[in-house]
């Protein structure tokens, strides 16, 4: 065989390995679509173009874990958390800060995965400066992505509601 199919076949083998190791399993099978997997990884994409921004986890948890009124048919929050890089042995802020106070590029990343990934209710986005803390955006009951608005939860005495979020 020549180096050149050689290449070709490691590349795809190393594509495929990638992809099993960063794309979840746990999401439903209806969410292993084609579109789906193009949105996460475009927000992956996007997130990485952010200088001084690292993907330091992804996971998901089910949206019943902290809501009773979730959406049963989008059961499923996908959690993006963030890092900066380190220079000099201390991790650089700007990107993470950066993102913070852009809404409106979360936003659309979430409204990205949400609108190809059936079973995505919520998208946040956390990170080590802010631990426990992060930007949440979720489908709303009027078919719009909204972001999730911060309350004091202990002080209101009940159970968060969708749309809502809480810092620990």
């Amino acid at each position: 065989m020549s180096n050149i199919v050689i290449q070709k076949i490691m590349t795809v083998v190393v594509f495929s390995f990638v992809n099993i190791l960063i794309l979840p399993t746990d999401v439903k099978a209806q969410d292993l679509t084609a579109a789906c997997k193009g949105a996460i990884a475009n927000a992956k994409t996007s997130l990485q173009k952010v200088p001084n921004v690292l993907i330091q986890d992804i996971y998901q948890k089910k949206n019943s874990e902290n809501y009773s009124d979730s959406a049963a048919e989008r059961p499923i929050e996908y959690i993006f958390h963030l890092t900066g890089t380190v220079r000099n042995g201390r991790m650089v802020e700007t990107g993470i800060k950066q993102l913070g106070n852009s809404p409106k590029f979360l936003k659309s990343i979430s409204q990205n995965i949400i609108s190809q990934c059936n079973s995505i209710g919520a998208v946040s986005f956390g990170s080590t400066l802010a631990p426990g803390c992060g930007i949440t955006f979720g489908l709303m009951g009027d078919g719009t992505v909204k972001e999730f608005e911060n309350v004091d939860a202990p002080a209101l005495g009940r159970p968060l509601k969708w749309g809502e979020t809480f810092c620990s």
